[in-house]
């Protein structure tokens, strides 16, 4: 097909003079569809064009496809830009959108002081960081930075990363709080509540809470009996004035975390009846 019309349009001829007849060809119009390939969100469209004449390509916007950037139009054999001027055809068109991959990038993961060790982790698009598995005696994970000592970009474990970039992240960490000593302070008075505890403050905790283990417990690990609300000052003062074996074991907290004591150290322990007591220091 050459692109017109050639059907015959009928006509009557009168009289016995030569007469020229010039033929008229009108243009034939072809649909034009555009396909995203793989892509998703609006499909633009485009009339029907006429052989010959020309439109301006679809803009790049509207649509997309995770993990890639656009790269023209193709109407099966040649790529057009978006925007660029495209002439019709003798024949309908599909314009089907190219796509290039985006480049993949690498996340590495450094224990920083911890220990174990994590897969880097590689992708093109934004996902969810590899959860933390590394771990460090004595301190709590609190995020990843890109400085080892912190002060660059931080992100939280799980957070979304764009994979725009090659980054080393540096695992952070926080000290726990460590157990209070209670220490015991007398005379002590057989049935009274003069007897009273103080500690020293603990780096990094909010606040502390004292646990009492009575009777059996007082030879071995604390199980405590009573525990008390967040105490903010550094001493407390049993209000329990029976006559019994009375230990006292007071525990840092933080605002998440609280640090029990497993351990026979660091506890006070009094036998009320006679005033006498016993303790141990780490």
């Amino acid at each position: 097909p050459d692109g017109f019309n050639h059907q015959p349009q009928p006509a009557t001829i009168n009289g016995t003079s030569p007469v020229t007849v010039t033929a008229n060809f009108a243009p034939t119009s072809y649909s034009v569809t555009y396909n995203l390939g793989g892509g998703s969100g609006t499909t633009p469209t485009q009339a029907n064009t006429n052989y010959g004449a020309s439109f301006t390509t679809a803009a790049s916007t509207g649509f997309a496809k995770t993990g890639y950037t656009f790269a023209g139009w193709n109407d099966g054999i040649s790529t057009y830009a978006a925007g660029a001027t495209y002439t019709m055809p003798a024949s309908n068109v599909t314009l089907t959108a190219q796509w290039t991959a985006l480049p993949n990038h690498t996340v590495t993961f450094n224990n920083n002081g911890g220990s174990g060790s994590m897969a880097a982790q590689t992708a093109n698009v934004a996902i969810n960081l590899t959860t933390n598995t590394f771990t460090r005696a004595g301190y709590a994970f609190s995020g990843w930075n890109t400085v080892a000592a912190g002060g660059g970009t931080s992100y939280a474990n799980g957070a979304s990363y764009a994979f725009t970039a090659d980054v080393t992240l540096y695992a952070q960490w926080t000290a726990n709080p460590k157990l209070a000593t209670p220490v015991p302070t007398w005379p002590y008075v057989p049935g009274s509540n003069n007897d009273s505890l103080s500690w020293l403050s603990v780096a990094n905790a909010t606040g502390y809470k004292v646990l009492t283990c009575s009777g059996s417990n007082s030879s071995g690990p604390c199980t405590p009996t009573t525990q008390t609300s967040l105490i903010t000052t550094t001493s407390y003062a049993p209000s329990d004035s029976n006559n019994y074996t009375l230990c006292i074991v007071v525990v840092a907290t933080d605002s998440s975390n609280t640090y029990p004591d497993s351990l026979q150290s660091r506890r006070a322990c009094v036998t009320r009846a006679t005033g006498t007591y016993t303790h141990s220091y780490p």
